[in-house]
């Protein structure tokens, strides 16, 4: 049966199950490191629930066993039953938002990969150190300007009706050009 997130979460026993005991304190730092960017991002008026906590901390300790092949390694850990392969879908996606430059477009784009997880994917960036808090904070304007807009946009055209204007078949050149438009409605554009 797969093993709950709070054995991770105690980085002991738990996680030297899945690290091994080499790993066991690189695993409690790097939730050390997410507890105080959560802490930080508390004092910025943003709090995680608990689930967002959980998968960013899972995320965290696939990084700090795994590196770059975490992602990887939370789908070992689910085909061998010892995760489920919904908290490992969640954290794989963490693990792969884009980029955050502290401009709007890339904090568009955040809000839309992370999705309702965008805080617990924020946390995991503010503890790896890969952005800095002015980044943080231009993100956490964005958010509160176009929040919901961006992370679950409403598509501004239906597919037929985009083939009817454009004047395109069904096919991949409509696909493309939906793809085109949902971007182009995420950056803001």
């Amino acid at each position: 049966a797969p093993l709950a997130l709070e054995t991770l979460e105690a980085v002991g026993g738990g996680w030297a199950l899945f690290a091994g005991a080499g790993r066991a304190a690189a695993g409690a730092l790097a939730v050390a490191a997410l507890d105080g960017a959560m802490a930080t991002l508390q004092t910025l008026g943003l709090t995680l629930r608990h689930e967002e906590r959980r998968q960013a901390r899972l995320a965290g300790l696939a990084r700090a066993a795994a590196g770059r092949d975490a992602e990887r390694f939370l789908e070992q850990l689910a085909g061998a039953g010892r995760l489920t392969r919904g908290n490992a879908r969640q954290a794989t996606r963490l693990l792969a938002l884009p980029a955050l430059d502290g401009d709007e477009r890339s904090a568009r784009r955040f809000l839309h990969a992370a999705g309702p997880l965008w805080q617990a994917g924020l946390a995991l960036r503010l503890a790896s150190g890969s952005i800095e808090l002015e980044a943080v904070r231009a993100l956490i304007r964005v958010d509160r300007a176009v929040g919901d807009a961006v992370r679950s946009p409403r598509p501004l055209l239906r597919g037929q009706e985009l083939a009817s204007l454009a004047g395109v078949a069904d096919g991949p050149a409509l696909g493309a050009l939906v793809g085109e438009l949902r971007s182009a409605q995420i950056d803001g554009t």
